[in-house]
Formats: C-alpha cells, sequence, structure tokens
C-alpha cells in the first residue's frame, strides 16, 4: 500500500486539493467525490475512480475501498480535512474522471438550468430530475454541477444521469423540445405542460430569473400562483414542483 501521506504540502494532495476549484474540475475533467455515500454511487454507476484517499487507522473506511480497482492512498485525519469542503469531512475522499453524458439528447424531458448561481439548488433539482425522469442540461454560465456542494445535493443523480453542458438555448432548438420558461409574473397554468412532445423546463437564476433572450425563444411560460404574502418559491422548489406536475401529465 502506498505510504501515509502526513503532509499538505504534498504534490498528491495539493493536486487533489485543486479540485475544490471548478476551474481545474473543468481543465482536468475530474472531480472529487467525499463520503461514503456518493462513493458508493459513483461506483454504482460505473463511475472510474482514479484514487481514494483513507484514514490512517480507520478500519471502516479502509473496508469500504478494498475492492476498489483504483489506487487507495492512505492519509492523516489532518489530510483528510484539508481535502474535505465541509467543516467535518468524512472520508473516503476520492478523485474521479468526470462522466460524459449521454449522446442523445431531447429525446425525453429534459430540466434546463440557466444561470443558477447556487450549488445547492442545481444539485436539489437534478435529483428530483433523475427521479422523475428527466435529463439534465446546464446552460453554460450556471454554477458547476460538478463541485462538491451540487454533488452532495444531488445525492449522485449526476452520476445516474450525467447533465449536458450547451453552450445556449438555441442549442436546443429544432430538436424537437417544447420549452416551457419558468417565471414569477405572467405565464401560464401548469396545463401547458399537456403535450406530448418532450418538453424542456427552463429554470432561470434565482435573483434575476430568465433574460429576455431567453424568454423570446421559448415556446411558453409558466407561472406558479402564489397564495400569502411570498411573490415566489425558491427556485429548486418551483422548478421540482413543475418536474412533477410534468411527470404526472407524461403520455405513456
Amino acid at each position: 500500500m502506498h505510504p501515509t501521506l502526513t503532509s499538505t504540502k504534498n504534490p498528491i494532495v495539493q493536486d487533489a486539493r485543486r479540485l475544490h476549484t471548478s476551474k481545474e474540475r473543468r481543465r482536468s475533467g475530474r472531480i472529487l467525490i467525499e463520503g461514503p455515500t456518493l462513493l458508493r454511487e459513483a461506483v454504482s454507476a460505473g463511475v472510474e475512480l482514479i484514487t481514494v484517499f483513507v484514514v490512517t487507522g480507520d478500519h471502516g473506511q479502509l473496508d469500504s475501498v478494498k475492492e476498489l480497482d483504483s489506487s487507495v492512498v492512505p492519509v492523516s485525519s489532518h489530510v483528510l480535512s484539508h481535502l474535505g469542503t465541509t467543516s467535518t469531512p468524512r472520508g473516503p475522499i476520492a478523485i474521479a474522471r468526470r462522466p460524459e453524458p449521454d449522446p442523445v439528447l431531447g429525446a425525453t424531458d429534459c430540466l434546463v438550468l440557466v444561470d443558477i448561481a447556487e450549488p445547492g439548488n442545481a444539485g436539489t433539482m437534478a435529483r428530483t430530475a433523475v427521479a422523475l425522469g428527466f435529463q439534465v442540461v446546464v446552460v453554460a454560465g450556471s454554477v458547476d454541477v460538478w463541485s462538491p456542494k451540487a454533488l452532495r445535493a444531488g445525492a449522485g443523480a449526476q452520476f445516474v444521469s450525467v447533465p449536458h453542458v450547451v453552450a445556449s438555448i438555441n442549442d436546443l432548438l429544432g430538436i424537437g423540445l417544447f420549452t416551457v420558461a419558468l417565471v414569477v409574473k405572467g405565464g401560464g397554468s401548469v396545463d401547458h405542460l399537456d403535450t406530448r412532445d418532450p418538453v424542456a423546463i427552463v429554470v432561470g437564476n434565482e435573483a434575476h430569473g430568465l433574460p429576455s433572450e431567453i424568454l423570446s425563444v421559448c415556446h411558453s411560460t409558466l407561472t406558479l400562483e402564489m397564495d400569502g404574502r411570498f411573490e415566489s418559491l425558491n427556485a429548486a422548489t418551483a422548478g421540482s414542483i413543475v418536474m412533477w406536475e410534468r411527470s404526472r401529465r407524461r403520455p405513456g
């Protein structure tokens, strides 16, 4: 077995630590997977693991990785804390190759994320999307759905149905998708989801919503009417409700 790493200045540790940044994740095509639950989901989905870090002497962590076909590197608890992105990280922590999405896009309903800023919202919507049979599409400029926080919120959904990243929403036009944009006011009802065509539900930025240039190319808009003093719901909540409504109406 690899000797125990005890210094945060070790090149292997520094390389893994750089995966805290979206820039390095994009550049290298690698991601960081934290904790036993996400690691199990990744292994189950066939994600390629490169390096797995475990705390020396932690038999639970060692037992959980002994069958893995990847490099297992023991580290001190101090180093594991340095590698993690939470205040009390749990091992194992793994470096993995970012999975590639299914090349077929538009054959089924899609969730489209535009300028989403919060990784927790992106991960939550990805989890709901996978549970309800939607593909996930991310328009460039949104938060990184492969960030550790987004992966935790997604509970491994990104491994099950790998998100597509497109340059603009124009990439989704002309492939048979009926695009429905979520807006705070003035949109239609959930009855707009009654169509036999695959639907793309488009969710915009938490604070500013969707820009006019995207609204202008969508086929329809939809508003969830609110009772009481709140004007709108959290983006992840609204997106999840609309996906559920569409799943009820999806042709059999």
